[in-house]
């Protein structure tokens, strides 16, 4: 540790990764797997009480689909950060 600086933030970068992270592509894309992980999670989670019409938990029913959209999202924009990366270190 010794010498080293701490790493500051970087807004331009993090303006980047946000327009990133607003990108079409992606929101498409995490959309698709939230709809899909979020469904399938869902259903094992709370599947009981959809199927017997008991009470739901729709804090857990928003989460669920919120998680993997965030997952997604962060994974598409931290894969074109490190591609943008390695294209100015070339």
């Amino acid at each position: 540790m010794g010498g080293e600086t701490p790493s500051r933030f970087n807004l331009a970068l993090a303006r980047l990764a946000c327009r990133y992270a607003l990108n079409s592509d992606i929101v498409i894309r995490s959309l698709y797997i939230s709809a899909v992980v979020g469904t399938i999670l869902n259903l094992i989670n709370q599947g009981d009480a959809i199927l017997r019409g008991w009470d739901i938990h729709y804090g857990k029913l928003a989460l669920t689909y919120v998680v993997p959209y965030l997952v997604g999202t962060y994974g598409a924009v931290a894969v074109r950060l490190r591609d943008r990366r390695r294209t100015e270190e070339a």
